[in-house]
């Protein structure tokens, strides 16, 4: 993972349930669980190279579970652009950023962009829309590498 931020996304057997997660400095932050119980939780701090948190799930009868999670941040920064209002009311849209390392291929949900120098560019990348919040999924691969058979080296 790349970035000193980022946001867990996960499922719930139960979409009643609340999950926190805490841990590497950025105490505890409550996460959002929507219909269906998928949850996030937004603005995760990485705070180093290796990271330490504790996600925790409880329901409405006070039973809790909790998971450690490890989370390592990646040397190569990948930036993208800001985007317009009217481009996020469209369906597909071109998308623009920054990565560190130009050996590198960058994925944006799920459309590889084209390198240009020390920017990348991203042609009909899909707007998705979940419950009126719109995500982003950007992943960076060794150059080259088939992305269904390798693990990102950053994102």
């Amino acid at each position: 993972m790349a970035g000193t931020n980022f946001t867990l996304r996960g499922l719930l057997d139960d979409d009643t349930a609340s999950v926190s997660v805490s841990g590497s400095g950025t105490g505890t932050v409550l996460g959002v669980v929507e219909r269906g119980g998928a949850f996030r939780v937004a603005g995760l701090l990485l705070a180093g190279p290796t990271n330490f948190f504790t996600v925790t799930a409880s329901n409405v009868w006070g039973q809790t579970a909790s998971l450690p999670l490890t989370v390592l941040r990646s040397g190569i920064n990948t930036t993208m652009d800001p985007l317009s209002t009217d481009q996020l009311s469209q369906e597909y849209i071109t998308v623009t950023g920054t990565v560190s390392d130009l050996t590198q291929d960058v994925w944006i949900n799920g459309v590889q962009a084209v390198n240009r120098g020390n920017s990348w560019i991203a042609n009909n990348v899909p707007v998705p829309d979940t419950a009126g919040t719109t995500e982003f999924d950007i992943n960076v691969y060794p150059g080259g590498s088939d992305p269904s058979l390798t693990t990102p080296t950053g994102s």
